[in-house]
């Protein structure tokens, strides 16, 4: 009898920040955290400068979505946690960032491989 393979396709759960380079997730992290920081407390000097930063941050998460499907992000309890990890969150510019996505009462978000610039810009 021959041997039937079935169609359905298994889904994959996304990778934990283990299985990707920490130091690359810390970096896209406080690179939004910069930006959110900066946009909140109006610290750019310039447009430009806004538009280089969300540029420069999302060459930084293309760059790790090319090992993943997409990076989970929740908060919970004023952590955040990438995937499944506990990430480090001291820095005044996390605290930042943490603090002004519970005040709009934002408690999870996933950035998608494929992303494009002006679809990061918008977040």
């Amino acid at each position: 009898m021959p041997k039937v393979e079935s169609k359905r396709q298994k889904k994959e759960k996304p990778a934990s920040v283990n299985e990707l380079d920490q130091e690359q997730v810390a970096g896209v992290l406080d690179s939004m955290a910069v930006i959110v920081k900066n946009t909140v407390f109006r610290y750019w000097f310039s447009p430009s400068d806004a538009v280089s930063a969300i540029t420069q941050c999302h060459r930084l998460l293309a760059n790790l979505l090319k090992t993943c499907e997409q990076l989970t992000v929740r908060l919970m309890n004023g952590m955040m946690v990438v995937n499944g990890q506990t990430m480090e969150t001291k820095n005044p510019e996390m605290q930042t960032m943490i603090e002004h996505l519970t005040n709009l009462e934002i408690d999870n978000f996933a950035l998608l491989s494929g992303v494009t610039n002006e679809e990061f810009a918008l977040f």
